[in-house]
C-alpha cells in the first residue's frame, strides 16, 4: 500500500515538473516573436496640430457687411438782413469686418486635431474715410462760408454715417457672416469641430 502511494506521488511530481518544463519553454519561444509583451493602451492626449497663423494674416481686411448710405446736413448763419444758408448731401460706404492681420495666438483658446475655439475681436469699421467726397452733392450755398464751417459739416455727416452703420443690428449681421466664413476657412484647414465668439467692446 505504501509503495502505492509512492509510486503515485512520484508520478505526480514528474506530471507537474514536466508542465512546468513546458511552460517555460513556451514562454521562452513566445518572448522571442515578441509576442508575450503585447498590451493595449489608450492615450487621451490628441496631437496638436499648429494653426497656419501666417495664412490667415495674409487675408488682411476681411469684410463681412457693406452698407451703403447718405446723409443730408444743413446749417444756417443768423446774419443782420439775411441768414447764410448750406445743405449737402454726402454718399458713403462702410465696411464692417475684421482685420485678420493682428490674428495671434490670443485668440486661439483651445485647440486639439480636429477642434478649435477662438475668441475674435468686436466687427470694426474698417476704412474711416468712407465718405465719397466725389459724390457729394451741395444744393443748396447761400452766403459766405469758411472752409472750417465746411469741414464741420462734413464731420457731422461723417458721424451720423458711422453710428448708423455700426448700430448693433449691423453688427450682428456682421458677426454672423463672419463666422459662417472663418468656420469655412477652418474646415478648409482640417478642423471639424469650431466654436467662435466676439469679445465685447
Amino acid at each position: 500500500m505504501r509503495k502505492k502511494i509512492g509510486f503515485t506521488l512520484l508520478l505526480g511530481l514528474i506530471c507537474i515538473g514536466l508542465f512546468v518544463w513546458i511552460g517555460y519553454k513556451v514562454k521562452t519561444m513566445l518572448n522571442g516573436n515578441s509576442l508575450i509583451s503585447l498590451s493595449i493602451t489608450q492615450n487621451s492626449e490628441i496631437e496638436e496640430t499648429p494653426i497656419e497663423i501666417s495664412k490667415i494674416q495674409r487675408i488682411g481686411e476681411w469684410e463681412f457687411l457693406s452698407i451703403k448710405t447718405e446723409e443730408l446736413v444743413d446749417s444756417i448763419k443768423k446774419g443782420f438782413f439775411f441768414d447764410d444758408h448750406m445743405a449737402c448731401i454726402y454718399q458713403g460706404t462702410l465696411s464692417l469686418g475684421i482685420n485678420m492681420e493682428t490674428f495671434n495666438e490670443q485668440w486661439i483658446l483651445a485647440q486639439k486635431a480636429d477642434s478649435i475655439s477662438l475668441l475674435l475681436p468686436p466687427i470694426t469699421l474698417l476704412d474711416q474715410d468712407f465718405i465719397n467726397e466725389a459724390k457729394t452733392n451741395v444744393f443748396i450755398e447761400e452766403g459766405t462760408w469758411t472752409e472750417k464751417e465746411k469741414e464741420e459739416l462734413y464731420q457731422k455727416a461723417r458721424k451720423r454715417m458711422q453710428q448708423r452703420a455700426c448700430s448693433q443690428e449691423n453688427r450682428t449681421i456682421a458677426e454672423k457672416h463672419a463666422s459662417a466664413q472663418i468656420s469655412h476657412l477652418l474646415r478648409t484647414m482640417g478642423f471639424t469641430k469650431i466654436h467662435l465668439s466676439f469679445r465685447k467692446e
